[in-house]
């Protein structure tokens, strides 16, 4: 599925085209691990208004991990990914990326280890 971009800018140059097409891609694949996050830490969506930003980016999914919480900005055709979240009613702490890749990144890697260390347990019994 195509998402529109978070850039209304028509691109003036195919390599433009090509970079705005890369993004909104990554977009797309980000939106689908954070959905996988939001269904295993407990979490809600709201929106919430950006200056500058198009209505239709206003969506917003909170994770609170054990590390602290995460928010995901996500476009309007990406609803049904987060279908079924209730919605946030907690404090917002805002956003400050480098923490946040931080904080998930961590936790996914604290998983990872849980899940490797125990299945090395069950490897030797």
């Amino acid at each position: 599925m195509r998402v529109p971009s978070l850039f209304s800018k028509k691109p003036s140059s195919d390599r433009d085209e090509t970079l705005k097409s890369e993004l909104d891609k990554a977009l797309w694949e980000r939106n689908q691990l954070v959905g996988l996050f939001a269904q295993l830490f407990p979490s809600g969506i709201r929106r919430i208004g950006r200056p500058g930003w198009p209505e239709e980016w206003h969506n917003v999914v909170i994770i609170d991990f054990p590390s602290g919480q995460a928010s995901f900005f996500y476009h309007d055709q990406e609803a049904h990914i987060f279908k079924g979240l209730p919605e946030y009613t907690k404090p917002w702490h805002g956003e400050d990326r480098e923490h946040q890749t931080y904080r998930t990144m961590r936790r996914y890697r604290e998983q990872l280890d849980k899940g490797l260390e125990d299945r090395k347990l069950t490897a030797s019994q």
